[in-house]
């Protein structure tokens, strides 16, 4: 075999594997999370036949990126695991309900990324409404809530801050989705935490 028949095997090799490591999604490596919570609910009276089990919820991208729409899909799945929910994921907000809604948005990142060594600080925002269309997640600080009677009505805000590094094998789709994964676990245990009104 020639020299330019061996470079050119080379060279391909290269590309498959930076293509491997830029588009596919895989992640064999060791991560160490750290995560800082910062939320606030609240509700009405609670009836006494109040069941939060297998509450909808309507799941909303606060912005048009692709982290915050990866962050929407991640809380999707995991609330799918939820015994408490039901979620539905949501292109745009929509006009005058339904409800609950569940709008979120990654409001600060910084990634560092190469195939062996990964390192990340995200800020995810959400706000959950049961009873009124959120449309910002720069919304009012006072909440008033409604009390129909049958059910509560549950407001809820909050942002987590979470710092990642991984070392290993990592795709940047991989680690990605590793990310936004951690985070959406958090956040479903916050709102699991939320619509049982306690």
């Amino acid at each position: 075999m020639n020299l330019s028949k061996r470079l050119k095997i080379i060279f391909l090799l290269l590309a498959a594997a930076v293509l491997a490591f830029v588009f596919m999604d895989f992640h064999l490596a060791k991560s160490v999370t750290n995560t800082d919570t910062n939320s606030s609910r609240a509700n009405t009276q609670i009836p006494a036949d109040y069941q939060p089990w297998g509450t909808a919820l309507y799941i909303v991208p606060a912005q048009n990126d692709p982290l915050t729409r990866t962050m929407a899909e991640a809380i999707y799945q995991k609330a799918k695991d939820s015994e408490y929910f039901s979620p539905i994921l949501m292109e745009s907000m929509p006009q005058n309900g339904p409800y609950p809604i569940l709008l979120v948005g990654v409001t600060g990142n910084r990634y560092f990324w190469t195939p062996f060594f990964a390192k990340s600080s995200l800020t995810i925002q959400y706000a959950f409404s049961n009873f009124e269309t959120l449309t910002s997640l720069d919304g009012p600080k006072t909440v008033m809530l409604r009390n129909d009677g049958e059910q509560p009505a549950i407001h809820a805000d909050g942002e987590v801050v979470q710092r990642d590094q991984s070392f290993g094998l990592i795709s940047l789709a991989g680690y990605r989705g590793l990310v936004c994964d951690l985070a959406a676990r958090t956040i479903i245990k916050d709102l699991e935490l939320t619509i049982q009104a306690k």
